[in-house]
């Protein structure tokens, strides 16, 4: 193989590493938008669909909370109503039992909404630690790209090396075959040269 060639083939070599460098650059930054963007996307849903969902509960839970306080204050007045009638009384009692009812109901309506709120309060602090363990993974995976390209390009180096290694054993060997020059001055000059 001829100095040209190996100059041709080592130019080459170096303008693929570069090319190949800058493409998994390019690639790794493109893929890190793409992921980022789905993140956000996806965390401004699920944040979204919460906020409406709290808001959907805590109204609920308030009309539920203004029912409770409406029926204890009438069963409040019925058990402080002085009964005047004495017929009265089996519908007063009547009254009185099914507002019981209505506010034991009442009473296990507002506890199962507060479980729903805790839930959901408790389901919203995982996604976010979900998100983060997600974010976590995104910046991992970029880490490990990144080292596998550093590997690529050290091999790259190698294979630089050994081309490097190839033109010097064959500028060597075309010296040593070289015609030995009366005058060492000529002969150094021409190394030196053929070096540069």
């Amino acid at each position: 193989m001829s100095m040209f060639e190996l100059r041709i083939r080592k130019e080459d070599h170096e303008t693929q590493v570069q090319s190949l460098y800058m493409e998994m650059e390019e690639q790794l930054r493109q893929e890190k938008e793409k992921i980022l963007g789905q993140e956000r996307r996806k965390e401004q849903r699920l944040r979204d669909e919460l906020e409406a969902e709290l808001q959907l509960k805590d109204q609920q839970l308030r009309h539920l909370l203004d029912e409770h306080a409406q029926m204890e204050s009438q069963l409040e007045e019925l058990n402080s109503a002085d009964s005047e009638k004495k017929h009265k009384n089996t519908r007063l009692q009547k009254d009185r039992d099914d507002l019981e009812s209505r506010l034991a109901a009442s009473e296990r309506v507002l506890h199962e909404m507060k479980n729903q709120l805790s839930l959901l309060r408790k389901r919203s602090i995982e996604e976010r630690r979900k998100r983060a363990q997600a974010a976590i993974k995104v910046s991992e995976g970029i880490a490990l790209e990144r080292e596998n390209l550093v590997l690529e390009l050290h091999h790259l180096k190698e294979v630089n090396k050994q081309l490097q290694d190839e033109k010097d054993e064959l500028t060597l060997g075309t010296i040593a075959k070289m015609p030995v020059r009366v005058n060492s001055l000529t002969e150094s000059t021409q190394i030196e040269k053929h070096w540069n």
